[in-house]
């Protein structure tokens, strides 16, 4: 009898495993990246909610997980940026807004604050890299790549510093080719600094931009820190992404 129950559950086992590895293999995930997916609280729990909010500095983001479309607002009032999923508006004007491209900007965090979630997206091309020591720390990293008119600046490229031991991600490579729309070999860096833990997900708490030259982290660049960081299980007011009559277009690389 034991023998029986013994071959039952092995046959499940493996039934459970080639499930994993053909739906790792649907998706073209690496085992590495899958594992850091997990760490961070899964796919299924990421896909359950239907928008974000957080804050950074003197701006509020809103960010609809399913359309991708964004509004940010100050906290004074003085501009907001939205994104309707064609067009970049700023409000009243770019002159007062004063910052970089807003169609650059404005999912600029967000895309970075989502990762890895955000790399299940369709049109992403996956390939595991050797592994790879750093400052003491055995990596086993991913390069990410993207599809032909996948987003605004479909040459950037990415490289994931998973950790082997747990899947934790510490940092990235990154080229930035929105304003060339060329390839690039030459990478920056991103450390993320610490954690937080937001119904269940783990997303940042801040970052820091780096320069990269010669394998290593150089200078910094400049920080980020993410506040009051709120998942919700309903949609955002569609008509935050209306386009206000008094408001410009970013008409850089429209779409």
């Amino acid at each position: 009898m034991k023998t029986y129950i013994y071959i039952f559950i092995s046959i499940m086992l493996m039934s459970c495993a080639t499930k994993n590895q053909k739906e790792n293999l649907e998706n073209n995930i690496p085992a590495s990246l899958q594992k850091c997916l997990d760490y961070y609280g899964g796919v299924s729990t990421w896909k359950s909610f239907k928008s974000v909010e957080f804050d950074i500095e003197k701006e509020h983001h809103i960010i609809d997980l399913e359309t991708r479309k964004v509004f940010i607002s100050t906290h004074d009032s003085s501009y907001s940026i939205g994104f309707d999923g064609k067009n970049v508006w700023v409000s009243p004007n770019m002159q007062i807004y004063g910052g970089t491209h807003p169609r650059f900007y404005h999912n600029l965090h967000f895309y970075f604050f989502s990762f890895p979630f955000i790399l299940t997206d369709p049109g992403i091309k996956y390939t595991s890299l050797p592994e790879k020591t750093f400052q003491n720390t055995l990596y086993t990293p991913v390069s990410i790549k993207y599809e032909h008119n996948v987003g605004d600046s479909p040459q950037d490229e990415y490289i994931l510093y998973i950790q082997k031991e747990n899947g934790q991600l510490d940092f990235i490579n990154y080229t930035a080719t929105y304003f060339t729309q060329e390839a690039s070999s030459q990478y920056n860096a991103l450390v993320y600094d610490t954690w937080q833990e937001i119904q269940n997900i783990k997303v940042p708490r801040n970052y820091t931009f780096y320069k990269w030259s010669n394998d290593t982290i150089q200078e910094s660049r400049g920080s980020v820190l993410f506040e009051n960081v709120i998942f919700k299980n309903t949609y955002p007011d569609s008509n935050l992404f209306v386009r206000p009559m008094i408001s410009e277009l970013d008409t850089v690389l429209k779409k």
